[in-house]
């Protein structure tokens, strides 16, 4: 049984890549270089006809796409794994809780923070939308700090997806000086996590190179 991640540096390919190393399953990696428009190739819109990474095929072909999705899915599939509690377990619930958390409240604001230059408006426009993103990340983020309070993961002392999913957006902004100062539980976090012997390799394939999401908030 293999799988087919395809993924990009500095993508939401981060977290399904590091849970199939976690679970120990077998993948083969397509790397699309989305800097370069690979994600709108003809080939690859037939794989996810939105033109984003990543995506993850299946053996038996079929086609998952969204990061949060991939994640929850292979978490679920081999529970052997242990990265979600028990089905009867309410911290389960958590764990999806603040993935999609994560998914729906965080990840698409950075990805706008990141590409708002490309929209085609007023320079003022442009300023007030990053600030008010902005704002929201940095909310989101009080509250996942907050509630690392003990941790030292979201689940307490309970390793899950979820804490591969928020290490992988805070792996965009992770050398801001407020994420090291401000949100130390979450730093606390992401170095448990990307110091994970299974997923340090993957963290420096994604992260470890120059082309990060750049800081448009301080």
């Amino acid at each position: 049984m293999t799988y087919r991640l395809y993924w990009g540096r500095t993508t939401g390919a981060f977290a399904p890549e590091a849970i199939l190393v976690e679970i120990g399953a077998p993948f083969e990696r397509v790397e699309i270089d989305w800097h370069s428009g690979g994600t709108r190739t003809p080939a690859y819109m037939k794989v996810n006809p939105l033109g984003q990474l990543p995506a993850l095929e299946l053996p038996d072909e079929t086609i998952i796409t969204e990061s949060g999705a991939i994640s929850l899915y292979l978490a679920d599939r081999h529970p052997e794994a242990g990265l979600l509690p028990p089905r009867e377990d309410a911290a389960r619930g958590l764990a999806y809780r603040w993935t999609l958390f994560a998914a729906v409240n965080l990840y698409e604001v950075e990805l706008r923070q990141y590409l708002g230059d490309r929209l085609a408006v007023p320079e003022e426009c442009l300023r007030s939308m990053r600030a008010a993103r902005a704002e929201a990340i940095d909310h989101c983020w009080g509250l996942i700090e907050a509630s690392l309070e003990p941790g030292p993961y979201i689940l307490g002392e309970r390793f899950s997806v979820a804490d591969i999913y928020l290490a992988m957006i805070a792996g965009w902004q992770i050398d801001r000086p407020k994420m090291a100062t401000v949100r130390p539980r979450v730093r606390r976090m992401v170095d448990l996590i990307r110091t994970r012997p299974e997923i340090a390799p993957i963290w420096t394939s994604h992260y470890g190179h120059k082309e990060v999401f750049m800081d448009r908030s301080s």
